[in-house]
């Protein structure tokens, strides 16, 4: 809960006198440095099965359903917003996606915002104001390319150990949240 309301720039309320929250973020000091913001960049360092691609995929749809489409340049005719999900391999991108895509058609309520038939990139989700949004998985050895020619909203990472060619790839990419994580086992831990 911590991590989802440090993300939408919440504050703790009662979770910041939570003791493992206090530690997990690095003592009072960093809880109080906080703020009400939404963070440009957020990056979640835990071990492995720790939920870290169940939270970037409810980020993801969080993401979708919170779109502005008034912002400057609006969005033409036909243009449809995405959220991308990064990762070093596609492999690893997919396992959020899997996560969006099972969670969602698992669910009477959320089953609903899935439009059309989900593929093993991307599914489509409808935004509150009826137009769709995509959820989309790309691996970073395209080096970017399916990235840069879209309206993206949000843009999350899959695994932090990545080249640093696309570090400032993403850097430049959005204003809007950049969610990496990673196992602190694995490359970059």
């Amino acid at each position: 809960r911590a991590l989802c309301r440090i993300a939408q720039g919440l504050p703790l309320n009662e979770l910041a006198k939570d003791v493992d929250v206090v530690e997990a973020l690095g003592g009072e000091e960093a809880v109080q440095a906080l703020g009400n913001e939404q963070p440009k960049e957020m990056i979640v360092l835990s071990g492995i099965r720790t939920g870290k691609s169940l939270f970037t995929a409810a980020l993801a749809v969080y993401a979708s359903q919170t779109c502005d489409f008034d912002s400057s340049p609006p969005l033409g005719p036909g243009e449809i917003p995405r959220v991308t999900v990064l990762s070093v391999k596609k492999d690893s991108a997919k396992v959020v996606l899997n996560h969006i895509i099972g969670r969602l058609q698992a669910s009477p309520i959320l089953a609903g915002l899935i439009e059309g038939e989900p593929t093993h990139e991307s599914v489509f989700l409808k935004h509150p104001s009826g137009r769709l949004v995509e959820i989309c998985v790309v691996p970073i050895d395209r080096a970017g390319g399916s990235v840069v020619s879209r309206w993206l909203f949000a843009l999350r990472r899959e695994e932090r150990g990545y080249s640093l060619r696309c570090r400032h790839l993403i850097r430049g990419l959005l204003p809007e949240i950049k969610l990496g994580h990673q196992s602190p086992y694995r490359n970059g831990g």
